[in-house]
């Protein structure tokens, strides 16, 4: 029981996680933040309409969780350069799941009812996935995901630049997005497809931002020059569409902001629908999947940009900060959930973010942009905010350790390129549960190498490894095993110990368990038939090196009663051969001491 209570207490989750950065917070650090949430914000606008239309919902939906999820999330998080947001996987995966829920308990339900109940279960699901991931923040899930390797992690960023840049081609080339495919491959299958809807203007436009921003980068390194070219090119379009082609059909149009539906059903309150506990029953098992999805998500890129910044990263205050801005935003009535943003949250690295309070700001003038500018935002050409992007996050994926991954071992080099190669073929979400699996995988074979010595005592009163030659000519076996013996592990000790047992010499094995630290059921169990295996042919096992930790496990799973206490040494740290003597001693006893050893 103390044992589980270790495991659930929450040792890295804050209720205030803030107030080390608002007394450290300076003058500086609130200019570079202010404006890094500022062009994060402007990539977050687009972004949010989109993937709300993605999910087959309002467009404010997005805009809410960019705006309020984002400040909840990086106020109570852990990371400083995360940001949460609706995200293309969640979006996808609340759709599906909105419509079955809608298809199997209300078919009957029709327009602006059918609507309505659909912004109802929006509710209902995003604040349910909000209480899990309290919940799992409070289960300590951080310890879960420190088994994900780095060469996941990797392979996975990787794959998501990828996916952002096949993703932005469209704004870049101007090329109209009914539904946005899911895959890599898939989406550059349909952009070939329809080369010949490229626009000119939007093409014009996305090189001159690229052209101007690695000017501007090379020459005006301290001037904030994404902001320049967005302005810059943001008028450059406002002159083409309104005072030269006046026709979005013409291939010369620039596509812009304006041009996506920004701000219908903006006015909102709390607690827009009333708590239904019956749909809760509905909806269980499919918020499941959400929550899970959007943990993994801001466990990837939170982890990935701590990686390039240094900076240690609290998993579960993570999970703690995204499950209450979920909880936040269910309670809110009608927005998306939220997740990990790996474009906005590569830009806030990328622009320098300082602190936390980057994030939290851009959901701050992402309202005042949405209330009060609209008429000028609206002219931001689509294709400038591709071109950012672009030259953002070619440089987020560290080659030298992609490098090191690959050099390091063949699990490393596996695991990374079909985590990649998933990425590119398969949804990320499922290209990351792939990899997450993968990683358990190769830990498993790891872990479950149990090493098995045979030592005897010197004339010094030593341990000596004994030479295979003379193994089978002694009647007291000491066995050393070190690793962990758990279910993986125990089909190679019980082979490895019951051929030992039936050489006819053997009279007494000793099982040296010094290197052991943690013993499970399945362990139990082979132990006690390996003590019921001897016991049928008159013979006797002793254990010694025993840690307190197994110690407990066997006095729970009756071991010990079988075994009884006089075959059983605790080990000591001091003089770790001494209950190994004292082993020995006891099957000289058991022997009579007529036995020769």
């Amino acid at each position: 029981m103390k044992n589980l209570l270790n495991f659930i207490r929450p040792f890295e989750v804050s209720f205030l996680p803030f107030r080390k950065d608002i007394r450290k917070y300076s003058l500086m650090k609130f200019k570079a933040d202010l404006f890094s949430a500022f062009l994060i914000a402007l990539l977050a606008i687009p972004q949010s309409i989109a993937y709300a239309l993605l999910a087959d919902l309002p467009s404010f939906v997005g805009l809410f969780t960019a705006i309020i999820g984002v400040i909840v999330a990086a106020v109570f998080g852990s990371s400083k350069h995360l940001v949460v947001g609706p995200s293309t996987a969640t979006a996808i995966l609340l759709q599906t799941t909105i419509r079955y829920i809608l298809s199997r308990y209300f078919p009957d339900v029709q327009g602006s009812e059918k609507d309505a109940l659909s912004m109802q279960l929006l509710m209902h699901i995003v604040l349910l996935v909000g209480v899990l991931q309290l919940i799992l923040s409070r289960l300590n899930i951080g310890k879960i995901l420190q088994f994900v390797s780095r060469s996941v992690v990797l392979g996975y960023f990787l794959g998501v630049v990828l996916t952002i840049y096949a993703s932005q081609l469209f704004y870049f080339l101007g090329i109209p997005i009914n539904s946005e495919p899911t895959t890599v491959l898939a989406r550059l299958i349909v952009i070939v497809k329809n080369i010949q809807l490229v626009e000119v203007g939007s093409v014009f436009i996305g090189l001159l931002s690229l052209m101007g921003l690695w000017v501007c980068k090379r020459y005006l390194k301290r001037w904030p020059y994404p902001l320049i070219i967005i302005i810059t090119t943001g008028s450059i379009a406002y002159f083409i569409n309104h005072y030269w082609i006046k026709n979005p059909d013409s291939t010369f149009y620039i596509w812009v902001l304006g041009d996506m539906p920004m701000t219908s059903g903006f006015t909102h309150s709390f607690f827009q629908f009333p708590i239904n506990f019956s749909l809760f029953g509905k909806i269980f098992f499919s918020a499941i999947p959400l929550a899970f999805l959007a943990i993994l998500e801001v466990y990837s890129i939170s982890r990935g940009l701590a990686a390039r910044s240094g900076q240690y990263i609290r998993s579960n205050q993570e999970v703690y900060g995204l499950g209450l801005s979920n909880i936040v935003l269910g309670l809110f009535g009608g927005a998306l959930p939220a997740s990990g943003s790996a474009s906005r949250s590569m830009m806030n690295f990328e622009n320098g973010g300082k602190t936390r309070f980057a994030a939290a700001f851009s959901g701050l003038i992402i309202a005042f942009l949405i209330l009060f500018l609209s008429s000028y935002i609206r002219w931001i050409p689509l294709a400038s905010l591709a071109a950012l992007l672009f030259t953002i996050v070619v440089g987020i994926v560290d080659f030298k350790q992609v490098k090191l991954c690959l050099r390091a071992s063949k699990g490393d080099l596996f695991a990374f390129i079909i985590t990649f190669l998933s990425c590119l073929f398969l949804n990320l979400n499922l290209a990351f549960f792939i990899g997450i699996a993968i990683s358990l995988i190769f830990f498993l074979q790891k872990v479950a190498k149990l090493e098995l010595v045979e030592y005897a005592f010197a004339s010094t009163g030593r341990l000596k490894i004994v030479p295979k030659r003379k193994r089978k000519y002694c009647n007291i076996r000491i066995i050393g095993i070190k690793g962990e013996m758990f279910f993986a592990a125990v089909d190679i000790f019980q082979n490895t110990v019951k051929e030992i047992a039936k050489e006819p010499n053997v009279k007494v094995i000793i099982l040296r368990l010094n290197g052991v630290s943690h013993i499970d059921a399945s362990a139990c169990f082979a132990i006690l038939n390996l003590e019921e295996y001897l016991e049928t042919t008159k013979r006797h096992l002793v254990l010694s090196g025993v840690s307190e930790e197994v110690w407990k496990t066997m006095q729970k799973t009756k071991v010990i009663n079988k075994l009884t206490e006089d075959n059983i040494f605790l080990g000591d740290e001091i003089n770790p051969q001494h209950s190994t003597w004292l082993a020995f001693l006891r099957a000289k006893i058991i022997l009579g001491k007529k036995e020769d050893y």
